[in-house]
């Protein structure tokens, strides 16, 4: 298995991304979020995305 070692900057993206959809969605069993899901995860950082 690879092991990806985040930079400061990308943590700090993934904890804005994390805050911001804990404040829009009630839990990860919210539809809304479900229908979501695809589309945030290209928030992530690129180098997650493309692992």
């Amino acid at each position: 298995m690879e092991k990806l070692i985040l930079s400061e900057r990308e943590i700090d993206e993934i904890k804005s991304l994390v805050k911001d959809i804990t404040s829009q969605y009630s839990s990860v069993e919210d539809n809304r979020f479900l229908k979501d899901a695809s589309i945030i995860a290209h928030e992530l950082p690129k180098r997650m995305v493309l692992v």
